[in-house]
C-alpha cells in the first residue's frame, strides 16, 4: 500500500470513534438531566445496545465475507453504507424532542433504546467489514504501521469526544444547538471513511467462503485464535475500566478539573501518540509478543499505585502524582491498543495460507462477542467498586491488576507472529488468492 493510502485506511476510524465515544459518554448524561429518563431505564436502553454490537459485528463479518458485489467488491460496498447509516443513527439518537413528547418518559426510552440499538448495529455493520479489509489490502509487515496509523486516529476520535461529552453544558451555552453539534459530527464521520472508499483498491480475486456454522466450527478449533480471544478479553476487563472511568478518576480523586481537563487530555494524547510509534518501532526488533508483553507489564506495575495516590500522604503533589500515573498507565495502554487488529490479521493470514480460504471477517467478527461480554462484566463490577464506601476510588488498580496478570499469562501462548514463508512452503502455497 502506498503511505497515503495506509493514513486514508486509518483516517476511517477518526470519524467513528468520535461517534461512539459521544455516545458512550454523552448518551446516559443528555437523557437524564436533558430529557429526564430515569437512570434504570437508561441503563436498560444502553445494555440493549451492547449486545446488539456482540452480534452485529459477528453477523456481518460472516455476510461480508460471503457477499461480494459486481462493481464495488466485498467490503466497500458495508464500509458506505454503514458509514450513512450510522452517521444518522448518531443525529436521530440526540434529537428526541423532534419526534416525540419529550414528557412521555416510557415513549423516550423506547425512542432512546431504538436509536442506540440502531446505532450499535451500525457500528459493527461498518467497522467488522472494515477491520476484515485489513488483511486483504495489506502485507504481514505493513499491518502494525496500519494499526499505528488506525489507533492515532483512535485516539484523536476520543479526545475530541472527551472534551465535547464533557464540555457539552459549555457549548450550549455559547449559543450552538444540540442538533448543530450532532449533524456536524455525523457528517464528520461519513467524510472520514470517503477517501479509503474511494482510493483503496478491493482485491482482484476473492476465495470462496463456505457456510456460517462450518466457519465458526473452524474459527474455534484454532487454539491460536481463542487463546488470543481469552487473553485479551482478560485484559481489556481491566482497560475497559481504566478508559470509562479515567475522567471521573481525574475529577473526584486527582481534583482535575476545567483548564486543568484540557491539560490531562493534552498529556494522555502525547503519551499514547508518541508510545504508539516507540511500540511500533520495537516490534520490529522483538515482534509483537514481547513488545505487548513489555506495554501490559507497565500496567500491571502502574494501576496499583492508585491505593496510594490522593490517599497516603506524599511530598509530592497531588496533581503531579496524578499526571505521573496517568503518564505511566497510558504507556502500558498504547500498547494493549496497537497491536490487535495486526494479530487477528496475522491469525486470519495464516489460516487462510493453511486452508486456502477466506474468513478474515469471521475471525474479525466473532471476536466481538466476547470482546463485550468481557468489557460488560468489567462496568458492571467496576461500577459497584467505584461506590465502596472509603476504599472503591482507590482499590480499583489492585483488583483489575488480576486481570492484566492472567491475561498476560495467557497471551504467552498466543502465536502474534506466525512464519508466513515457512507457512507456504509447507502447505505449498505461493499466497492466499483473494
Amino acid at each position: 500500500m502506498r503511505t497515503s493510502d495506509k493514513v486514508f485506511y486509518g483516517l476511517g476510524r477518526l470519524g467513528s470513534t468520535v461517534l461512539l465515544s459521544l455516545v458512550t459518554l454523552a448518551t446516559i448524561y443528555v437523557y437524564t438531566d436533558y430529557y429526564q429518563v430515569p437512570a434504570t431505564l437508561n441503563g436498560i436502553a444502553n445494555g440493549i445496545g451492547k449486545v446488539v454490537i456482540a452480534f452485529s459485528g459477528f453477523i456481518m463479518g460472516y455476510i461480508s465475507d460471503r457477499t461480494v458485489h459486481p462493481r464495488l467488491g466485498r467490503r466497500k460496498p458495508f464500509v458506505i453504507i454503514g458509514s450513512f447509516f450510522l452517521a444518522f443513527s448518531f443525529i436521530m439518537l440526540f434529537i428526541p424532542t423532534y419526534f416525540i413528547p419529550i414528557k412521555a418518559q416510557f415513549l423516550v426510552f423506547i425512542y432512546e433504546t431504538v436509536f442506540v440499538s440502531a446505532f450499535n448495529f451500525f457500528y459493527g455493520f461498518l467497522l467488522t467489514p472494515y477491520q476484515a479489509w485489513l488483511p486483504e489490502i495489506t502485507e504481514p509487515h505493513e499491518r502494525v504501521e496500519v494499526s499505528n496509523y488506525e489507533n492515532t486516529f483512535n485516539l484523536v476520535g476520543n479526545i475530541i469526544g472527551i472534551i465535547f461529552s464533557f464540555g457539552l453544558d459549555l457549548f450550549l451555552e455559547l449559543g450552538l444547538e444540540l442538533i448543530q453539534l450532532v449533524v456536524v459530527f455525523g457528517v464528520l464521520e461519513i467524510l472520514c471513511y470517503m477517501p479509503a472508499s474511494i482510493r483503496i483498491r478491493e482485491p482482484e480475486k476473492y476465495i470462496k467462503v463456505p457456510n456460517l456454522w462450518r466457519e465458526m466450527k473452524i474459527v474455534l478449533k484454532n487454539r491460536n485464535y481463542v487463546t488470543w480471544i481469552l487473553a485479551r478479553g482478560l485484559m481489556s476487563v481491566a482497560i475497559a475500566f481504566v478508559t470509562s472511568f479515567v475522567l471521573l478518576y481525574a475529577s473526584e480523586v486527582l481534583q482535575f478539573g476545567g483548564i486543568e481537563t484540557l491539560y490531562f487530555a493534552a498529556i494522555l494524547l502525547i503519551v499514547v501518540i508518541t508510545f504508539f510509534n516507540v511500540w511500533h518501532q520495537l516490534s520490529k526488533r522483538w515482534k509483537i509478543r514481547k513488545t505487548m508483553t513489555l506495554a501490559v507489564l507497565i500496567l500491571i506495575i502502574t494501576l496499583p499505585l492508585s491505593w496510594v495516590i490522593g490517599r497516603v500522604p506524599m511530598p509530592i503533589d497531588l496533581k503531579i502524582q496524578g499526571y505521573i500515573f496517568i503518564a505511566l498507565a497510558s504507556v502500558g495502554i498504547a500498547g494493549f491498543w496497537l497491536f490487535p487488529y495486526a494479530i487477528v490479521a496475522n491469525i486470519a493470514h495464516a489460516d487462510e495460507i493453511i486452508s486456502g480460504e477466506s474468513r478474515a471477517g469471521m475471525y474479525t467478527g466473532f471476536e466481538s462477542i466476547p470482546l463485550n461480554i468481557f468489557q460488560a462484566l468489567s462496568l458492571s463490577i467496576g461500577g459497584y467498586i467505584w461506590d465502596l464506601p472509603r476504599i472503591g476510588h482507590y482499590i480499583w488498580g489492585p483488583f483489575y491488576t488480576i486481570f492484566l496478570v492472567l491475561g498476560l499469562i495467557v497471551f504467552q501462548y498466543v502465536e502474534t507472529d506466525p512464519d508466513f514463508e515457512a507457512l507456504k512452503e509447507k502447505y505449498g502455497r505461493k499466497a492466499p488468492t483473494w
